[in-house]
């Protein structure tokens, strides 16, 4: 069987108490999905664990990471967007809680989250290379799955 990023859920343990049991063999095993997150990286095993298994805990892992991430860019920049670390921080927090909820934020709304008072292209940019750097990481974890599920397919013939 195929492994699919609702498998995903297998890696929360509250998921498998109330899981009734069908007597079988299942299909994928958590074996199996520790096994694929072992081939990525430890940033993308951090946003599967968070955005698939809604493992709470790594939540901050991936805030930390991608504010150090995007602030060492930016500062490398002439006319870097923010001079603190700081805001960049605010900025990842809340494009890590907006990604896991899949939630889709009015300027008002992202003003209002940031406690600022108003939202301008600046906010805009910054959060729209900090929800990059997300795509990038589920993108890498969906390549990691069609590569698992391509190694893992019988040779018909």
């Amino acid at each position: 069987m195929a492994l699919s990023l609702e498998h995903f859920k297998l890696l929360n343990p509250k998921a498998n108490q109330y899981a009734p049991g069908t007597g079988g063999t299942p299909d994928v095993t958590w074996q199996e999905v520790c096994d694929l997150l072992a081939t990525v990286t430890p940033l993308c095993r951090a946003y599967a664990r968070l955005q698939y298994a809604e493992d709470k805990r790594f939540a901050w892992v991936l805030v930390e990471a991608i504010t150090r991430e995007m602030a060492g860019e930016d500062r490398k920049k002439k006319r870097p967007l923010w001079p603190h670390q700081l805001m960049w921080l605010r900025f990842a927090e809340m494009a890590v809680f907006v990604c896991s909820k899949g939630l889709h934020l009015t300027r008002k709304q992202k003003a209002q989250e940031l406690g600022i008072r108003f939202w301008t292209r600046k906010h805009e940019e910054s959060l729209r290379l900090l929800m990059s750097a997300l795509d990038e990481l589920d993108y890498e974890l969906r390549v990691a799955v069609r590569k698992w599920n391509g190694q893992q397919e019988p040779a018909y013939g």
